[in-house]
């Protein structure tokens, strides 16, 4: 089980993209509560791998042509954009990419509202006390601009396909497969069954929760934290696959794939509100405190997509592969 700060950022949003490794916790930083799904194991949380910002790539090596805009951030689109920019083309082709780009140059990212959010959680444990209904405009307006840039990501994707001739289509699908390929192979170890127990023993460390204390948070703490954190990744891994099998086809349209319900990205947030709810009230202002600092350091890392990610044109949460630093987890996720 990873620390638990880091579990708490794998809320959303897929994700998510340019953001840097978060710095390491103190080691005697409390970790925040995890909602039912963040406390994953860090495998779990998605990677992406460094953009293409030269044009083309030969023999494995970048080509030395003019920088061409990229369009940031973690989902699927990003994704799919970074590899047609690796692929040897004419300039014609290379000036349509621009095009599809340029809605995007300056674009605030979902992630952006994610920590409006997290910001204010942290703000409520500092003070000792939740107040679900300030998050309401918070998600509100996290959930319209996830939807506008859905979008904007389904109309790019099809503006991609446009862009590109049929031998492209299957060639950007063929660079994503390995990866995919890469993730399944490094598949997290089966659920432990004394995972669930073993978050609350790290918590009761962290924070110097006494006998009653503990006590009171094993009876309210969610369980098969991890479980569910696998089904979700399952769950984007397929989605993924839905997207590559629609794209290398001749034709293509973006709206034609299942569109989730933006509501779904209140998920995370509301179940990661029902558990402070219940634990902050047990704890005494110096565990507050140290809380709310914990949480503070994860939110800084960045690391805001993860099983509940906030981008992808097509699905509820993004799926990148952002490069994990040397030595530590899988080398890629999906």
């Amino acid at each position: 089980m990873p620390r638990l700060t880091r579990s708490l950022v794998l809320l959303s949003v897929a994700a998510l993209g340019a953001c840097k490794d978060p710095p390491a916790a103190p080691a005697d930083a409390a970790p925040p509560p995890p909602s039912s799904a963040s406390a994953a194991p860090e495998a779990s949380a998605p990677i992406e791998a460094p953009p293409v910002d030269a044009g083309a790539t030969e023999g494995g090596a970048l080509l030395d042509t003019p920088s061409r805009p990229m369009v940031r951030g973690a989902g699927h689109f990003s994704l799919l954009f970074a590899a047609a920019r690796a692929l040897e083309m004419k300039d014609e082709q290379r000036d349509k990419l621009d095009a599809v780009a340029k809605p995007f140059l300056g674009l605030p990212e979902p992630k952006e509202g994610a920590r409006a959010v997290q910001a204010e959680l942290v703000r409520e444990v500092k003070a000792g006390k939740m107040e679900p209904g300030k998050l309401d405009p918070l998600l509100a307006s996290l959930e319209k601009g996830t939807k506008q840039r859905r979008d904007l990501e389904q109309s790019g994707l099809d503006a991609l396909h446009a862009a590109l001739d049929p031998a492209q289509h299957k060639a950007i699908v063929a660079a994503i497969r390995p990866r995919i390929a890469v993730h399944d192979a490094a598949k997290a170890p089966a659920p432990d069954p004394t995972a669930d127990a073993r978050v609350v023993e790290r918590l009761a460390k962290s924070l110097s929760l006494d006998d009653a204390q503990r006590k009171q948070a094993e009876a309210f703490f969610p369980k098969g934290m991890q479980q569910k954190a696998e089904a979700d990744r399952d769950e984007r891994r397929k989605q993924l696959e839905t997207l590559l099998a629609a794209f290398e086809k001749p034709t293509f349209s973006a709206r034609r794939l299942p569109a989730p319900d933006a509501k779904r990205l209140r998920v995370p947030f509301q179940e990661q509100v029902k558990l402070l709810s219940q634990l902050v009230p047990i704890l005494r202002p110096e565990q507050h405190a140290r809380l709310a600092e914990s949480m503070s350091q994860g939110q800084g890392g960045g690391l805001l997509a993860g099983p509940h990610g906030l981008e992808g044109p097509n699905v509820p949460h993004g799926m990148p592969l952002r490069r994990r630093p040397h030595g530590g987890g899988r080398p890629d996720e999906l």
